[in-house]
């Protein structure tokens, strides 16, 4: 393992899957999509898999199979309107200051999420996440906007809780 306990590969060494315990070996994504989007861990019994990050071995999070992959999805479709649409909240900016917000809107919707599930910002990334953990992100989202994460940013800096 190495240091950020990512396994380091040899061959088709792979990860342990967590549903079997076998070992998941490093493929093309083409073997189970219609065209490549890079390598993938894959636990073919289990239908377990998992991107990697673009030009690395370094797994995007655990391995997931068809239950957990679906509560994934829909935590990222209430989750990543909170800051993809964070630009909305300036009607005048240009190109470059739309992206600054999305980034920095981006930051502030994990921090927010990490605190709101009792957890460090460091772990708040959907591809770690169990399907306890979706539930729980997806229930903290339901009512939340943009503006109130901004808001609570702001509380945030000037150390108002």
């Amino acid at each position: 393992m190495s240091a950020s306990g990512c396994p380091e590969l040899m061959g088709t060494a792979g990860m342990v899957c967590p549903y079997c315990g076998g070992q998941a070996s490093l493929v093309d994504s083409a073997i189970i999509y219609p065209h490549s989007y890079g390598p993938i861990y894959l636990c073919k019994p289990c239908d377990a898999h998992v991107g990697v990050h673009p030009g690395t071995t370094k797994p995007l999070g655990t391995l997931a199979n068809r239950p957990l992959r679906a509560a994934r999805m829909k935590t990222h479709a209430v989750l990543d309107p909170l800051w993809k649409d964070a630009w909305k909240l300036y009607p005048k900016l240009d190109l470059k200051g739309m992206a600054t917000v999305r980034r920095t809107a981006r930051t502030r919707t994990y921090a927010w999420l990490a605190e709101a599930l009792g957890i460090s910002v460091h772990d708040c990334h959907v591809g770690m996440f169990d399907q306890a953990t979706c539930v729980y992100a997806q229930l903290a989202c339901a009512d939340m906007t943009a503006a109130a994460i901004r808001e609570w940013a702001k509380q945030k800096v000037e150390g108002v809780e």
